[in-house]
């Protein structure tokens, strides 16, 4: 009975399911060692998933998909900087405001531009293309588990590493961790924390995209209201 729940399938499938909850924890892993709580990565998930099926379908490319949710994820990013940073709003109260722009923007643009109500999804919707790595092929377990995925996760695998390299291993990422714990000394230093904290929130919307276009093209390769949710 174990054998039948747990296999090799299943677990292609939790890493598959698992890419865009490490793509967006990377985005607000930056912006909380920035000093930010950024409860809005839901909303900006959400537009990257919309947006992507609407770079996808429009542009017959799933290129045009990735890079019109990262547009949506880095102009979302700055404007939850603005009212955070520079009009010093609250960010619970912000982060609420964007999830629900999001989910009503959706909807909204669900119903204007495709004309249908719940869920869109379509044959000229192209999805992420899957790597299938030839000298894998012979290898039964790893050819079940690390082929047939898209970009997105393998890229999220690495990103980890660079995420780590980047806080942990270069002045950047040091001024990033003092702009949140320490901003008096960082001014100190000759930088500006603002500039940091403005950095760190684009990074996140630029992961929560990578994250929403992920969920809409790569692994259902179809669009539903609220898919972040779920």
């Amino acid at each position: 009975m174990l054998k039948e729940i747990i296999n090799l399938t299943l677990l292609q499938h939790t890493i598959r399911t698992a890419t865009p909850l490490i793509l967006a924890a990377l985005g607000g892993l930056l912006t909380q060692h920035a000093g930010i709580l950024n409860i809005g990565m839901e909303g900006m998930i959400l537009l990257g998933a919309f947006f992507g099926i609407v770079g996808s379908y429009f542009f017959a490319s799933s290129l045009a998909g990735v890079l019109l949710a990262v547009a949506v994820g880095v102009l979302i990013g700055l404007l939850f900087a603005y009212f955070v940073i520079d009009l010093k709003s609250d960010e619970f109260i912000i982060g609420i405001a964007i999830n629900m722009f999001a989910g009503g923007l959706t909807v909204f643009l669900l119903r204007s531009i495709f004309g249908v109500k719940g869920a869109f999804s379509s044959p000229d919707i192209v999805p992420l293309p899957r790597f299938n790595f030839s000298f894998l092929d012979g290898i039964p377990v790893l050819d079940t588990i690390f082929n047939n995925h898209t970009v997105f996760v393998y890229v999220s695998w690495i990103l980890v590493f660079l995420v780590y390299v980047y806080l942990y291993k270069t002045p950047y990422g040091i001024w990033l961790r003092a702009s949140g714990e320490f901003p008096q000394a960082l001014e100190t230093a000759g930088v500006n924390p603002r500039k940091m904290k403005y950095i760190s929130s684009i990074f996140c919307g630029i992961f929560c995209g990578f994250a929403g276009v992920h969920l809409s093209l790569g692994y259902l390769t179809l669009f539903t209201e609220n898919m972040s949710a779920n």
